[in-house]
């Protein structure tokens, strides 16, 4: 722990505090459950600028030495394992004497990740939280260690979701399953959630390790409605739609806040957080249907994640959802839909075929309006907050304008 504190040069000013939401749209939402309330990791260096993801290394300054039994993600993720010399003993056998010590480390289990941590992004969390912290205004040691928690546990996500959709791009490159395999992702995907833990010891505060998994809980329980739907074919209504979204897209963004008011100096009170809690859900929803729309309707995101993907993965999408909702094709679409399963995967002319029932029946025209009134909605709730902090929040308004549909 000492060793993670000296590398984010973390301070002792520090205030524990927590941070539902309320409907938003004509389709009314489910309520979320309450929660009790990152620069990439491979960029941040400790005081000898040494990588801290390196294999670990004996000290000489430190107690602490390389053969330390078990050595945890705590301290520069390296495991080791040493066992000492045997003493001869001719009631042992001559194989039982040979005990050779072994050595361990992260090298292998974290080549995945650095593999798709190293893919180009636009690095939209990291900007996020630097608006955010306009209002709540978090030292700049603990923002350090909160955008880190946030860029491992988002990359980690990005692994499994590419595995369960059965996606072969990410970001214009082959997805990290399809480069190391799905069980190599799995580990080093899982290994990453479990290495966010030991970060956000660092910032010493209880508040984070409880907000941290509360989110997850959520985030993967939203994730497995997402995975039956798209298995078993069955279509959930715009409300359970929204629900999902609520859990996987939005915990992160309510994560990173959370986080930030409670490391934040700042009395924050609680009819603000539940503003800035609120504002986090608008965002996840408008990232979420923002991401749908464009999946369909972009050429550019179709250069980057292929042509109609989600039509491939099977997952149901709002433009989907209001196009069986609405059209006279149901039938014929849901047959699509089917087929979809039973090949792995819809052919060029069948995706033409989706893509003109739900233009006809109005279903992208239907989500861009729902985007468009999140849109208003998150405008408004950011207008509420500057006045409640006494601040106003350009760079949240700027931010807000390069999503902007």
């Amino acid at each position: 722990m000492a060793e993670l504190r000296a590398m984010f040069d973390l301070g002792e000013d520090h205030v524990e505090d927590g941070v539902n939401t309320v409907p938003n749209g004509d389709a009314k939402a489910p309520d979320l459950p309450r929660a009790v309330s990152p620069a990439p990791i491979t960029s941040i260096r400790n005081q000898d600028n040494e990588e801290y993801m390196n294999d670990a290394k004996e000290d000489t300054n430190s107690t602490e030495r390389a053969d330390t039994p078990m050595r945890g993600a705590g301290s520069q993720f390296g495991v080791h394992v040493t066992s000492e010399p045997a003493t001869p003993d001719s009631n042992q056998s001559e194989l039982s004497l040979i005990r050779p010590a072994v050595s361990m480390t992260d090298k292998l289990i974290l080549e995945p990740y650095r593999y798709l941590s190293s893919l180009p992004g636009k690095g939209i969390r990291n900007i996020t939280i630097d608006a955010f912290n306009v209002w709540v205004q978090v030292p700049d040691a603990p923002i350090n260690i909160i955008k880190s928690a946030i860029d491992m546990l988002h990359s980690s996500s990005l692994m499994l979701d590419d595995l369960e959709d059965g996606s072969p791009l990410r970001r214009g490159k082959p997805s990290t399953h399809v480069v190391f395999g799905n069980a190599t992702t799995i580990n080093s995907a899982t290994f990453m959630f479990i290495n966010v833990i030991e970060v956000l010891r660092v910032l010493e505060c209880p508040a984070a390790i409880n907000l941290y998994t509360e989110e997850m809980r959520h985030l993967f329980i939203g994730q497995s409605y997402d995975c039956y739907w798209t298995n078993t074919v069955a279509c959930p209504t715009v409300s359970e739609y929204i629900q999902m979204i609520d859990g996987k897209t939005g915990g992160l963004f309510r994560l990173s806040v959370g986080l930030l008011v409670s490391c934040s100096t700042l009395s924050i009170t609680e009819a603000q957080k539940a503003s800035l809690k609120h504002l986090c859900c608008l965002f996840g929803r408008y990232f979420q249907i923002r991401d749908d729309y464009q999946n369909l309707a972009s050429p550019d995101y179709a250069s980057q994640k292929g042509f109609c993907e989600d039509l491939d993965e099977g997952k149901y999408s709002l433009p989907l959802l209001f196009t069986l909702a609405d059209t006279t094709d149901a039938i014929l679409l849901r047959s699509l839909l089917q087929q979809r399963k039973c090949n792995g995967g819809l052919s060029f002319e069948q995706k033409m075929l989706v893509l003109d029932i739900i233009t006809a029946a109005d279903g992208l025209q239907n989500t861009l309006r729902v985007l468009r009134g999140i849109f208003d909605e998150i405008e408004n709730e950011i207008a509420r907050l500057e006045v409640a902090f006494g601040k106003d929040n350009a760079q949240l308004r700027r931010l807000l304008g390069l999503l902007r549909v």
